[in-house]
C-alpha cells in the first residue's frame, strides 16, 4: 500500500534523487499571477523507528523539508541529477530555457523557526533552442552517463546536444515529424533513443550525430479508428550468461485511443536488432510515467488514474498493482533506504508524485510481492498429498 509522505501547495511535476536518502521535487502554477508558487524543494527521507514503530499514529517513512527555492515565472517541469557533480537541471513549462544548479546542496535541517533554507544560487541559461517562436517550450533534458553532454527536447521536434558545463551546441538530431515525448541515453553513452507521437522510435549514434536505425510501433500497424502513441522509454543492459555477452534492452510504453479500443502496452525491444522481445497489456488507462530499477529487476508504470503497476524487468511478469494517487502520476523514482538494523538489507521503495500535490512512498519487497504464492501453493500441496496417500493422511487427522 502506498503511504502519503507529504502534501504541497503546488502541483508536482518532477522528482529526482540527488544522493542517498535525499530527493528533490519541482512544480508550480506556471505563472506569477495565478496564486500558485513555482517551487523546487529538497527533502530527506528515512525509515521511521525501524520495525518497532507505532503504526497507529504514524507511517513507516519520515520525510523532512531541507530547503526550498521559489522562482518567478517558470514551473519546474523536469529535474535530473548529474552523474558526478551535484548539478540539477530543469526545463520550464512556458519558456525556452533550462536552469542549472551549480552549488552544493545543504545538509542541515530547516531552522528553529521553521523556515527552510534557500537552495544554492541558480546559474540561468537561456534560449536553449532555436529562438524562433514564442510558443516553444523546453520539455525535457537529460545528462549523458559520462556527464559531458546534455540532451534537450522542446516542442520543435528535434533533439539538441550541448557540451557541459559550457552548454555550447554540439549536435542536432532531426527526423521526427511530431512532438518528442521522451529520450534516454544508453548506459555506455554511445547511443540515444528518442520516441515521439508519430509512433517512431529512433536510435541515434552520439559520435556521428546520425541515425542508426528506426522502428515503429505497432509493428503491423493500427486498425482504422485506433490511434497509438509512444509515451516513455528507458534503456538497460544485462549479461546474457549463455552467450556470455552484454545485451541492451529498450523498454517503451504506448497508449491506444479509439472508439471502442483503449489501453496501454509495455514493449521490450532488442536494442541491437530493433526487434520486439515481448509485449504485455498494462490496463485500460493511458500510461504517463515509467521507471526502471535494474538492480532489483523491477519496472514501475503509472497511469492517469493514479495507479501504479509493478512488473519484472526480464519477463514482464505482473507483480503488484497499487492505488497511490487520485489523478495522473507525473514522475517516479526507486530509492534504496538504509535501516536501523545493520543486519537487515537496505529497503527499496518507489517514490511517486502527482498533480494532486502529494508525494507517496510504496514499499517494494520481493517477499511482499510473492507472498500470495504461499497461500496458494501450500493448500495445493496438501491436497495433492492427500490424494496420493489417502490412508496415511487418515491416521494423521
Amino acid at each position: 500500500m502506498a503511504e502519503r509522505l507529504f502534501h504541497t501547495d503546488y502541483p508536482i511535476y518532477s522528482l529526482c534523487q540527488v544522493e542517498p536518502g535525499k530527493f528533490v521535487i519541482g512544480g508550480g502554477g506556471g505563472a506569477s499571477n495565478c496564486g500558485i508558487p513555482n517551487v523546487v524543494e529538497l527533502y530527506s527521507i528515512s525509515v521511521r523507528g525501524g520495525e518497532k514503530r507505532d503504526t497507529k499514529n504514524q507511517g513507516r517513512y519520515s520525510a523532512s523539508l531541507l530547503c526550498r527555492k521559489e522562482l518567478d515565472k517558470e514551473a519546474m517541469w523536469h529535474l535530473e541529477r548529474h552523474s558526478t557533480d551535484s548539478k540539477l537541471l530543469t526545463g520550464s513549462l512556458n519558456s525556452k530555457c533550462v536552469l542549472m544548479f551549480l552549488g552544493n546542496l545543504p545538509t542541515t535541517e530547516i531552522s528553529e523557526d521553521g523556515v527552510p533554507a534557500s537552495l544554492p544560487v541558480i546559474e540561468y541559461k537561456g534560449e536553449v533552442g532555436t529562438g524562433c517562436g514564442e510558443d516553444l517550450r523546453q520539455k525535457q533534458a537529460r545528462f549523458s552517463p559520462k556527464g559531458d553532454l546534455l540532451a534537450t527536447v522542446s516542442t520543435e521536434n528535434v533533439v539538441r546536444l550541448w557540451t557541459l558545463p559550457q552548454l555550447e551546441p554540439c549536435g542536432l538530431l532531426q527526423g521526427h515529424t511530431s512532438e518528442i515525448t521522451d529520450i534516454a541515453f544508453h548506459p555506455d553513452g554511445s547511443k540515444l533513443v528518442s520516441i515521439a507521437e508519430d509512433n517512431i522510435i529512433r536510435i541515434w549514434l552520439i559520435d556521428t550525430f546520425s541515425e542508426l536505425f528506426k522502428v515503429e510501433w505497432p509493428v503491423e500497424g493500427c486498425k482504422p479508428g485506433i490511434k497509438e502513441n509512444c509515451r516513455n522509454c528507458r534503456v538497460i543492459t544485462y549479461l546474457d550468461k549463455k552467450a556470455k555477452l552484454t545485451r541492451s534492452i529498450l523498454i517503451t510504453t504506448h497508449n491506444r485511443a479509439g472508439i471502442r479500443q483503449r489501453g496501454s502496452t509495455i514493449v521490450q525491444w532488442d536494442l541491437e536488432l530493433g526487434s520486439v522481445l515481448r509485449s504485455i497489456k498494462a490496463g485500460v488507462h493511458p500510461l504517463c510515467a515509467l521507471e526502471v530499477c535494474q538492480e532489483a529487476e523491477l519496472i514501475a508504470v503509472g497511469n492517469v488514474e493514479g495507479q501504479i503497476r509493478i512488473y519484472n524487468t526480464s519477463s514482464l511478469r505482473y507483480l503488484r498493482g497499487i492505488q497511490a494517487h487520485s489523478v495522473s502520476i507525473t514522475s517516479m523514482q526507486f530509492l534504496s533506504l538504509s535501516t536501523d538494523n545493520k543486519k537487515q538489507p537496505a529497503e527499496l521503495i518507489l517514490l511517486t508524485t502527482s498533480i494532486d500535490r502529494t508525494c507517496c512512498a510504496t514499499r517494494c519487497r520481493f517477499s511482499d510481492l510473492k507472498r500470495w504464492l504461499y497461500f496458494f501453493l501450500l493448500p495445493l500441496i496438501f491436497l495433492i498429498l492427500a490424494y496420493l496417500f489417502p490412508y496415511n493422511f487418515r491416521y494423521i487427522f
